[in-house]
């Protein structure tokens, strides 16, 4: 009875090691997402401390059940919307890739 427990207690440790590699690619997919929006902004010409300062006041009013979180993700909507109408543009533009 005992090796059957230890066996389970393996699988899960292998399994809440596998969820926590999985959820640090994951998160690092989200950071790359995350950098490569912000360099289709202007939000990297501020300076730091003002970036950083409104990124936490938009956590600290989403916490706490602003309004504004509606109209925030309507505009991610509409940037996402007209990034993807500039990559088409740009597709359309570039030359064929030849074999």
């Amino acid at each position: 009875m005992a090796s059957a427990v230890t066996k389970k207690l393996e699988q899960l440790n292998q399994k809440i090691l596998s969820l926590k590699q999985e959820k640090q690619k994951v998160q690092e997919e989200l950071a790359r997402e995350f950098v490569n929006t912000l360099q289709n902004t202007p939000a990297l010409s501020l300076d730091f401390p003002t970036f950083i300062g409104g990124v936490l006041d938009a956590i600290s009013k989403i916490q706490s059940g602003a309004s504004e979180k509606e109209e925030w993700q309507k505009a991610e909507g509409r940037f996402l919307r007209s990034l993807a109408k500039i990559q088409t543009v740009k597709d359309q533009n570039s030359p064929a890739k030849t074999a």
